[in-house]
């Protein structure tokens, strides 16, 4: 006996109801969704207020520069001064090379060092005098006659050659120095030991 097909109809609806649904998750991933959604519940926005400043005075935002006085700085050494007033190149020179007579509001004299007149340049001086008159507000004077050889650069060679002496003193003084000297006829150069720290 010849067998009838079913119908297609009924095998559709029935392969329909066995299939699984594709948008859908699946049963052990509903947890992870069911935590992420617990975390994002408990996050609270945070409310952003624009044009909201600190409560702060102004006077916190203002870098004001420091006015140097002639007036303060005439208790000062004069190579004191010269590092307040940041000086650089050839007005650093023949400042260096100079002594401080006087200072007042009105103006700065130095006395050059005789030895040292090179230094003392017409753009030197032009740039040290503009160098005081923006700093102070004084205007520069030289005069002659009136020097002792403290000039910066001079007290700053003298501390240089002390402290080369006492390097010197020290290692000649050692008692291994002493032995090298006396067995291998040795000699200590007095020229070729340089001091590593400068004050």
């Amino acid at each position: 006996m010849p067998l009838s097909p079913e119908p297609v109809g009924n095998t559709a609806t029935s392969e329909m109801e066995h299939s699984p649904d594709l948008d859908s998750s699946p049963p052990w991933e509903i947890d992870e969704q069911v935590q992420s959604l617990d975390i994002i519940s408990t996050i609270q926005e945070v409310p952003i207020v624009e044009g909201l400043e600190p409560d702060l005075p102004e006077e916190a935002f203002v870098c004001q520069e420091v006015k140097l006085s002639a007036r303060d700085l005439s208790a000062l050494p004069w190579q004191q001064i010269i590092v307040q007033l940041k000086l650089k190149g050839m007005e650093a020179e023949l400042a260096n090379q100079a002594i401080l007579i006087e200072l007042n509001e009105q103006e700065c004299v130095l006395s050059v060092d005789p030895m040292q007149a090179m230094a003392k340049t017409d753009r030197s001086v032009e740039k040290l005098a503009a160098s005081l008159q923006q700093a102070l507000g004084c205007s520069l004077r030289f005069v002659k006659g009136q020097f002792d050889y403290s000039t910066p650069a001079f007290l700053s060679k003298q501390r240089l050659d002390q402290q080369n002496n006492t390097a010197y003193q020290s290692i000649y003084n050692d008692q291994q120095v002493q032995d090298f000297m006396q067995i291998l006829n040795m000699r200590v150069i007095e020229r070729s030991i340089k001091s590593l720290s400068i004050t």
